[in-house]
């Protein structure tokens, strides 16, 4: 069931019939192939006895009924095995990635359930005497309801006898699979425009990672690139119209929010405290996909409604207390100041938007209170992007010296270039910090970025400073790892 089915407006787009017809029919026309007593995942070899120049496939099988989703890693002995690929008929989304040599990264899903037989991929042989160095480590197993089923020890190939004849084996990446499986949906991630994961895109919701506007199969099998590693989630990302960060990591579902600021425990985050995206926030969004309601996903992530109609100017000195609410659009008009010990405080989700030579600058005098979380990030962009950079940023005075760079200009308050900040001593706080939006929220500079690199500056709590500057903030860039781990 939806969390808030009231306030919920589904944005899915059902998978092709196809896609499912063919999963259904598969599941038909395969029986168990496991040992009587087997746990619900088995590791089969077509045979043990093949000589050089042979092929033989090597299978995930499951009992029927038992698991919809499996990720996990296998290995096999590189010099006496190539991995040729995966059957690629077969339906699920099934995605892989070599690791290392002889280490494979394996995810498979499939809405309702897997076919007996999910994961089917060949190898040439090499070498003989390779089977007794065949493992299959299991690492997060669930059943069509997302229920997790304890992984088990790793799985050791049995003989099973020869190969299917005629198998064609491919190594299918994420665009093959897309063409193969889901061929009627356009693949137009990134809608929107180029953007970093986690940046603000106005009305998203839980599960449309894509950034589509809708949640198809596509968000699932990308989704399921990620959780192998295929698709970085920041850093170094080549879809920066697609968002895992905050769209795709719906499991757990951890309570009755949905990541508004007074959560406690928003959606996605572990036990532990930290994010991963894995095979289930995939099932998850699949099974949504497919018709099949889902706790979080499709509903609206907070923050990410449409941009506020309401606007106020800010301008000139603030020398009394003020607080910016998220249910306004500020426009800041010249030079800015929170002087003579007044406090700005600026609420999660707000929006502050600047033009050329506008500027807001928090004197030595002057405090700022700002925290933004993931989902409610404070955003701080330009009604409309013309040039860089549209705006001169946000300005922090403190007391203590800072060193410069020797690429670095002189900052004057006001001055419409305003350097990176470099060679900070950790035990200082320089007096001058400069946080530059640039394009619409996308870019900036942040800290001792160089101004051409792209990041995405967001308004976060900061602890009060020890040092003798009244002006504290934080500023969190919008990139992440290769790895699936947020």
């Amino acid at each position: 069931m939806s969390r808030n089915p009231r306030s919920r407006s589904r944005a899915a787009a059902a998978a092709p019939l196809a896609w499912l017809a063919l999963a259904a029919c598969a599941s038909e026309r395969l029986v168990d192939t496991r040992p009587e007593g087997a746990g619900p995942l088995a590791l089969e070899l077509s045979t043990a006895r093949a000589v050089p120049g042979d092929t033989v496939t090597l299978t995930l099988a499951i009992a029927p009924g038992t698991l919809a989703a499996l990720q996990g890693r296998l290995a096999y002995p590189a010099a006496r095995l190539r991995y040729l690929g995966q059957d690629a008929a077969r339906p699920e989304i099934t995605l892989l990635r070599e690791e290392a040599p002889g280490r494979l990264v394996v995810v498979s899903l499939q809405p309702g359930g897997l076919s007996p037989r999910p994961v089917v991929l060949g190898f040439e042989v090499l070498a003989e005497r390779y089977a007794g160095e065949l493992r299959f480590e299991p690492e997060v197993l669930a059943a069509a309801d997302g229920a997790t089923l304890r992984p088990g020890p790793a799985l050791t190939a049995r003989d099973t006898g020869p190969a299917t004849p005629g198998t064609a084996f491919t190594r299918l990446d994420l665009a093959g699979w897309n063409l193969r499986h889901a061929p009627g949906l356009a693949d137009d991630a990134g809608g929107p425009g180029a953007l970093a994961p986690g940046a603000y895109v106005p009305n998203l919701r839980y599960g449309d990672a894509t950034l589509s506007g809708a949640i198809n199969v596509l968000d699932a099998s990308y989704l399921a690139n990620v959780a192998v590693g295929n698709n970085p989630l920041i850093a170094g990302t080549d879809a920066p119209g697609r968002d895992a960060v905050v769209a795709g990591n719906v499991r757990p579902t951890n309570g009755a929010g949905l990541g508004e600021a007074s959560d406690p425990l928003p959606p996605g985050v572990e036990g532990d405290g930290s994010r991963v995206v894995n095979v289930l926030d995939a099932l998850a969004v699949a099974n949504e996909a497919v018709g099949i309601d889902q706790a979080i996903v499709g509903e609206l992530i907070p923050g990410r409604g449409a941009v506020p109609t309401a606007s106020a100017v800010l301008t000139g000195d603030l020398t009394a207390s003020r607080t910016l609410r998220q249910d306004t659009v500020y426009q800041l008009s010249g030079l800015v100041r929170v002087l003579n010990g007044a406090t700005l405080t600026i609420e999660a989700g707000t929006r502050i938007e600047g033009t050329s030579f506008s500027q807001l600058a928090i004197t030595r005098d002057g405090r700022i209170d700002a925290r933004g979380t993931p989902l409610e990030p404070i955003v701080m962009s330009c009604p409309g992007f013309s040039g860089i950079p549209c705006w001169d940023g946000l300005l922090l005075q403190g007391h203590a010296p800072v060193g410069w760079g020797t690429t670095s200009r002189a900052h004057r308050l006001g001055a419409t270039a305003l350097p990176a900040v470099h060679n900070m001593s950790p035990a200082r706080e320089p007096s001058v910090a400069a946080i530059r939006p640039t394009a619409a929220g996308s870019s900036a500079t942040c800290g001792s970025r160089e101004p051409s690199s792209p990041c995405t500056c967001r308004v976060s709590a900061a602890a009060p400073s020890s040092t003798s500057s009244r002006a504290t903030v934080a500023a969190t860039v919008s990139s992440s790892t290769g790895a699936a781990r947020a």
